[in-house]
């Protein structure tokens, strides 16, 4: 059994398992858009420190970054990609699909073949012979991982939408060969990967909502990007109010700032400066980082 790679419609990606001489029969078909970083946001606010961050996850074992929606995972990850030299970062962008370990696994492969046709040969037929990620595949995988050239990383963006593939993902961990490929998950919330005995030994790279929230400075940064300028004291109140969330401080259509209130977004008419205003009377309401759809551009998963 083999298997084979074949350029569907649109750029699309197709797997075909080749059974014991007879026709191939259809597996796995991935957009080609799954193996590629986001576009880029033209408002793009450099994050110089979290990327400095992520450059020295290099010699762990994991790299993991968890935030809730719309914090900027995916644009960071995406940036970061975008940094390093050509050809060494492969891609996987999960989806509702990859709740099948099988698929996930085939697609983990192939995001790595991008950059190295040859990875996972072996593995690619011992999960289409099986239909499972055996030990023997998880072995393989790591195997092939250890002969990437070096400086190689795979990012795994919206881990959360394959979480049943975490037992086999906790195995490959452990195997991974940690100073010559950066294996970095990207998730809204933490998965069963025994991240405590990473943390305790010392070998896990982690940035969570808190190390994602905007600075003063880069909210600053942010709102400049979109023609909006605040004074000192109105930048701080809506940072504050915000709570470090790029979503929640995006400009509205029609001018002013679109507003986070419990679950309701609102858009205040701008304050002198550009910064948003407060409708009615009574206490500021405490802002609850709830996210919703970005504007055009924006960005951040």
């Amino acid at each position: 059994m083999g298997v084979a790679l074949a350029a569907g419609g649109s750029g699309d990606v197709v797997l075909q398992h080749e059974a014991n001489g007879h026709h191939p029969r259809r597996g796995a078909r991935f957009a080609a858009a799954k193996f590629r970083p986001i576009a880029l946001p033209t408002t793009l606010v450099a994050r110089t420190a979290l990327l400095e961050r992520l450059a020295g996850g290099a010699d762990d074992r994991l790299t993991i970054v968890v935030g809730s929606a719309g914090a900027g995972k995916s644009v960071l990850l995406s940036s970061w990609a975008a940094a390093r030299p050509p050809g060494v970062t492969s891609w996987l962008s999960c989806d509702e699909a990859d709740a099948d370990p099988a698929r996930f696994w085939a697609g983990f492969i192939e995001a790595l073949r991008v950059a190295v046709p040859e990875f996972g040969a072996e593995a690619g037929e011992l999960l289409a012979m099986d239909g499972v990620m055996s030990a023997d595949a998880i072995a393989s995988i790591a195997d092939d991982a250890a002969k990437l050239p070096a400086g190689s990383a795979i990012v795994v963006d919206d881990f959360h939408a394959a979480t049943a593939a975490a037992p086999a993902m906790t195995d490959l961990i452990e195997r991974w060969p940690a100073k010559t490929a950066q294996l970095v998950l990207a998730s809204r919330v933490d998965q069963p990967l025994r991240l405590h005995r990473l943390r305790l030994s010392g070998e896990l790279c982690e940035l969570r909502d808190r190390d994602l929230y905007l600075s003063l400075t880069e909210s600053r940064d942010l709102l400049a990007n979109f023609g909006v300028e605040v004074g000192d004291a109105d930048l701080a109140l809506l940072h504050r109010r915000t709570e470090g969330w790029a979503r929640a401080r995006l400009p509205a259509p029609g001018g002013g700032v679109v507003r986070v209130h419990g679950r309701h977004a609102a858009r205040n008419p701008p304050l002198p400066g550009g910064a948003p205003g407060r409708s009615g009377a009574g206490p500021a309401p405490r802002s609850c980082g709830h996210r919703f759809p970005a504007q055009p551009g924006a960005g951040g998963a």
